[in-house]
């Protein structure tokens, strides 16, 4: 008789070769015998424990089965205990996904996520907050991709609505399919196709500094007639906007200010008459468009950096501070340069889910 196996065995084994492991690389992983393993995937083949003929990143068949084998094999468990601790249990959720280094890493990591995503919260929500941005774009083309997959679950999506949070990159050499209304419009093609979208709205993401405080104000009143947008936002005191809506949902990235060439990082820096580096002194990094302050900022450049965010046409601290609460925030991040940044999201409670690369995880758990 085959000596007895730990718990939950035949089904790492079956998702270890769902993700294209060798027997090999599962005898290793699980520290058994290459003998056991081919039992074992037998097994699970023959009791349809877990689709391993489906695709690597595709598993649908049980989607909270996935999540525990994934951080017991990955070791997301002690990782995301630490991140949840100094995120004062703001953090509701880990992913970590094993992204292969001799593939396209941000390919490889978008088509993970994407079907993760769509299952474990498009399915669950009546609405989506959605920003901007290189990450964002990819995760919607893998959506896109992977649609015709998910139709047979188009059901749980019944009135599951898109709204577009930032304005749209500044200068004509801006990249037109990052813009978060584009994203939103691909979204509502690929999930909801009976619907058209209309929630969007046609704006630049941010007014110049070469506009005064009472033209801002004015500039702002105008913005708040033009048709989409009042579904997203409306007037706040002081004349910032909040969203006019209660999101189930955010699904955001983020940049580090370490990053010299971000185009968002320029944009801002020529809207303000700033040069990129002096307003990467200033910033962390940004969460879906909006510059989070280094601590100990002076009152002259804490004065230079609010006037950016106000000038910013999307989606607010408050508005994500509030989404965090309801355990609404989902952020994406798979490069290892925005290790830092993440943490600092994470220490100032502004994410309930983390979705990172294998790649990024191991940065993270250095710092």
């Amino acid at each position: 008789m085959p000596p007895k196996l730990p718990e939950l065995t035949k089904e790492k084994a079956a998702y270890l070769a769902s993700r294209g492991k060798s027997r090999s690389e599962i005898r290793d992983k699980l520290g058994i015998s290459e003998a056991s393993v081919t039992r074992l995937l037998r097994e699970a083949y023959d009791t349809d424990k877990i689709l391993i003929n489906a695709p690597p990143e595709l598993n649908l068949r049980n989607p909270a089965l996935e999540g525990k084998l994934e951080r017991e094999l990955f070791g997301e468990d002690e990782l995301f205990s630490k991140l949840r601790g100094k995120s004062k249990q703001r953090l509701k959720m880990l992913r970590v996904f094993d992204v292969s280094e001799n593939a396209s890493i941000g390919e490889g990591f978008s088509s993970a996520a994407a079907d993760f995503i769509v299952v474990n919260y498009f399915t669950k929500s009546t609405k989506v907050a959605v920003t901007w941005g290189a990450t964002i774009t990819s995760l919607v083309d893998a959506v896109q991709k992977a649609a015709p997959l998910l139709r047979p679950h188009e059901k749980s999506r019944k009135g599951l609505e898109f709204f577009q949070v930032c304005g749209d990159p500044p200068g004509s050499n801006a990249n037109p399919l990052q813009r978060s209304s584009t994203l939103v419009a691909q979204l509502v093609r690929a999930l909801t196709p009976s619907q058209t979208p209309k929630n969007t709205f046609s704006v630049e993401a941010a007014i110049p500094s070469s506009f005064s405080e009472h033209e801002l104000d004015v500039i702002r009143s105008y913005i708040q007639n033009i048709q989409g947008y009042g579904n997203v936002f409306k007037a706040a005191p002081g004349g910032r906007q909040r969203l006019a809506f209660e999101p189930d949902y955010l699904l955001t990235s983020c940049s580090s200010g370490q990053n010299k060439q971000d185009q968002w990082l320029s944009d801002c820096a020529d809207i303000s008459g700033m040069k990129p580096g002096e307003l990467a002194n200033l910033v962390v990094g940004n969460l879906g468009g909006y510059w989070l302050p280094k601590s100990g900022l002076g009152k002259r450049e804490q004065k230079f950096l609010d006037d950016i965010n106000a000038r910013w046409v999307g989606i607010g601290l408050e508005d994500i501070n509030d989404i965090a609460k309801r355990g609404g925030v989902i952020l994406l991040a798979f490069e290892e340069y925005k290790a830092e940044i993440v943490m600092e999201l994470v220490e100032r409670r502004l994410i309930s889910s983390l979705l990172i690369s294998s790649q990024l995880a191991k940065k993270i758990k250095k710092l």
